[in-house]
């Protein structure tokens, strides 16, 4: 990798090699052909742009410490920033070549070989006439202008060169409907709704497109989408204008189908196609998608139909409720899309009400039609052979079974289809692929700087969303720390953050953050386009809570009592009942959860991503946890089941035992190694001191404090 220096290597043609440098999108420098990655402050980055944006002159340092620190007093950002000049001047390759400094000034070299993807940007916009290079300038747009930063400078410059693109979008777009190609058209309307959700006009131009590439269902969905996005705002609904264009463009999409099938009757000839990019229901997607880029790149490679041999057909993607399995799934067969000639299709299962409708779901999406006499599935496995086409079959958890079946003979009978699957369990199917979907990555708890925090996948989808909200929200020095806190509280799960950045426009952050005691009742009032289950926090737990069996809902209940996580042996002696249930008693209340039982119920809970292995160490317990989201929900439902004073005090028996135990041996050899065991347990260790106070048990509660006295 690229590290600074101010030596000056020179390329194999004896040139100095040309820096290259990338402020759309994620921030990235390549030296030559290295990659520079000495340069991952965002200080640095805002710096280094800033001296980018205005190299035409030399710039007051005074005026750049005030714009990069405001808030700080004139000599201490002074100082702030000839630190930041010292840690650049040693990441930057060839410094010197670029930066030109004296005691007042500084200045980025013009004249030194360097490209900047802001300028190819501007320069592809001015010279961009035909589609081919308005393609190209779009194409270069790749994201904001340093998306992570918030300084007010930076503002107006990330407002301006977004406006260009958005000018650059509706030329493209206008130019590519005069030439016929509509399903291009379509795609960059799609980009341009993404700018602007709110705005009407491009609705209407939208459900126009869709009726010319022959596809009045896409209209129909667009106006739908309409319809449920305005419906977030208060008394919002589309205008007349945009109702009375849709009623036009449904009636003529009406009469041109019913005029082609005439003429194709006629003439035994099929109407002409007007499609030039693969056909898909996917859905129409109104917010940015934030991080996950490596994940992205990586399934596309294991779903690649250039490596037909090796290629996965069959990838499940699991998690958490609200872990953003769905939204996922759905960018990863977007950009897929040109691969698979047969299109790609999008069924949602979690409206239906019994398995058997599935193969009806699938066959709608398809606009496949039932033969009179025939399954409907044999219908669809004819339809399919020798397709080559993607399926995204979302929600298969509620009925895994019927799904394992109809995805292994669709995998069986149709060798050129590819399936996606979400679930919040794994199909064990032979040839899945499971994609355990992550939460959010999270700014590091140890980092108050403000502006990193910036840089974390979840703040930044805090903010894009509170924007959504309420547009004059920013992230600011005041607010950063504690917008990370939510984050955190929230453990990066894309449904909670996006709850609580709605909340933004009646509440400041820090009343948000003080209302997450009580995350359930703080975080309802989702979007309107949601599906109900993903409309509150309580209803995404709800859902994955019903489809478990009584043995795994009382066995995720009693887990909730850990703090900072548990192993399998103390989840046995914790959670586990002496006794069996009587054979003729089928209640839940009845059941008693032995401890021979917990390991094959605890797996059961972690393949529905309800616990998550955290520590995995050779030589050492496994240690599990529940991300904190759903240990609260957990522990509400053990509270309304009457066992928390049970459960309590066997956790609290648990680690008093645990604790005389290592009494003795925490003052013996052995005392580094239950120094860590008590450091691992000290949340619990803490969690039972707490439930013995609380409840009067003194005595055990004074046996507890005595044998922790040398920790």
């Amino acid at each position: 990798m690229a590290q600074g220096s101010n030596s000056v290597p020179l390329s194999e043609s004896g040139s100095a090699p040309v820096l290259h440098i990338q402020l759309l999108g994620n921030f990235r420098l390549v030296y030559g052909d290295q990659p520079v990655t000495s340069i991952e402050a965002p200080r640095l980055q805002a710096l280094l742009a800033y001296l980018l944006l205005h190299r035409d002159a030399p710039q007051s340092r005074q005026h750049i410490a005030f714009l990069l620190y405001p808030d700080s007093a004139e000599a201490q950002a002074r100082t702030n920033l000839r630190n930041q000049m010292h840690y650049l001047r040693k990441a930057l390759p060839a410094a010197d070549r670029f930066l030109i400094a004296d005691a007042q000034t500084l200045q980025w070299n013009s004249d030194a070989p360097f490209t900047l993807d802001v300028d190819d940007f501007e320069n592809s916009v001015a010279h961009a006439s035909s589609s081919a290079t308005l393609r190209e300038a779009v194409n270069l747009y790749r994201d904001e202008l340093l998306p992570g930063c918030y300084d007010d400078w930076i503002l107006p410059e990330r407002e301006q060169l977004r406006q260009k693109f958005v000018e650059t979008l509706e030329r493209l777009i206008l130019l590519l409907e005069n030439q016929r190609d509509f399903r291009a058209a379509i795609s960059f309307t799609e980009r341009l709704l993404r700018q602007d959700p709110l705005r009407e006009e491009t609705y209407r131009r939208l459900m126009r497109l869709y009726v010319l590439s022959g596809d009045s269902a896409g209209a129909r969905r667009v106006y739908q989408t309409c319809v449920a996005v305005l419906k977030r705002e208060p008394d919002a609904e589309p205008s007349q204008e945009t109702r009375a264009e849709f009623e036009r463009l449904f009636n003529q999409a009406a009469a041109a189908e019913k005029s082609a099938s005439a003429h194709s009757v006629r003439s035994n000839i099929p109407p002409p196609k007007t499609t030039h990019t693969p056909p898909n229901n996917l859905p129409v997607q109104l917010t940015s998608f934030i991080g996950r880029e490596q994940q992205i790149a990586d399934l596309k490679r294991l779903l690649s139909l250039q490596n037909i041999s090796s290629r996965t057909r069959l990838v499940t993607f699991t998690g958490a409720g609200g872990s953003g399995k769905t939204r996922l799934a759905i960018q990863v067969a977007n950009e897929l899309l040109p691969s698979f000639q047969a299109g790609v299709w999008f069924v949602d299962l979690a409206p239906l009400a019994v398995p058997a409708l599935i193969p009806q779901a699938i066959a709608s999406a398809l606009s496949v039609h039932e033969q009179p006499g025939r399954a409907l599935l044999d219908t669809l496995l004819d339809y399919l052979r020798g397709k080559e086409l993607l399926l995204l079959l979302d929600n298969c958890e509620q009925f895994v079974a019927a799904c394992v079946e109809i995805v292994r003979t669709l995998l069986e009978k149709c060798p050129r289809v590819q399936i996606i699957a979400t679930s919040r369990e794994r199909l064990n199917l032979a040839g899945e692929t499971v994609w355990l979907v992550p939460t959010l990555s999270l700014p590091d708890a140890d980092d108050g700087a403000w502006s990193d925090a910036s840089h974390s996948e979840a703040v930044r989808l805090f903010v894009e969303r509170a924007l959504s909200a309420l547009p004059t929200f920013a992230l600011t020095r005041q607010n950063a720390n504690t917008v990370a806190q939510i984050c955190r509280r929230l453990d990066g799960i894309p449904l909670a953050i996006e709850l609580a950045a709605a909340r933004i426009k009646l509440l400041t952050p820090a009343q948000i953050a003080t209302r997450l005691d009580d995350a359930f009742r703080l975080l309802t009032r989702g979007s309107h386009a949601a599906p109900p289950r993903q409309q509150t926090l309580r209803a995404a737990m709800d859902w994955s809570y019903e489809l478990l069996s009584a043995p795994e809902q009382m066995l995720f209940r009693r887990l909730s009592v850990f703090s900072g996580g548990f192993t399998l042996e103390s989840a046995e002696e914790v959670c586990g009942d002496v006794g069996r249930r009587t054979a003729d008693d089928e209640s839940e209340s009845s059941f008693v959860l032995h401890p021979d039982e917990i390991l094959d119920l605890l797996s059961d809970l972690v393949d529905k991503s309800l616990v998550v292995v955290a520590e995995w160490k050779e030589g050492e317990h496994v240690r599990y946890r529940m991300l904190e989201t759903i240990r609260e929900y957990a522990h509400e439902k053990l509270e309304q089941k009457g066992e928390t004073k049970q459960i309590g005090s066997q956790h609290a028996t648990y680690f008093l035992e645990l604790a005389e135990n290592g009494d003795l041996l925490l003052r013996g050899h052995e005392q580094l190694k239950w120094f860590r065991r008590f450091e691992t347990e000290h949340d619990n260790l803490r969690g039972a001191l707490q439930f013995l106070w609380l409840n009067t048990h003194f005595t055990e509660y004074l046996a507890l404090a005595s044998s922790l006295a040398w920790f």
